[in-house]
């Protein structure tokens, strides 16, 4: 797989994350990737309900993990924990 199928196939994966309710994705950062792994991330800056007016984004680390042209894996770790989900079609 070349890098623009990498990123086509991360990009929708980020697109249909549910991460939550009240969860938001502000900003993300670029693909990162090693060509000898099957793990591909990319920071996202989260905003939060509950957050304050003016509050600056949250940090977090969205991971997808790619074997055969497919997504098997998606999460995202915020603070060291897991949150939302992705529903593998």
């Amino acid at each position: 797989m070349n890098t623009n199928e990498i990123r086509k196939i991360c990009d929708e994966a980020l697109a249909n994350y549910n991460f939550g309710e009240g969860v938001y994705v502000e900003a993300t950062s670029g693909w990162e990737y090693d060509s000898s792994s099957k793990e591909v991330s990319c920071p996202v800056f989260l905003s939060f309900d509950e957050d304050e007016e003016g509050q600056e984004s949250h940090k977090a680390t969205f991971t997808v993990v790619i074997e055969n042209g497919k997504v098997i894996q998606a999460d995202c770790s915020y603070e060291g924990n897991l949150i939302g989900n992705y529903n593998l079609v």
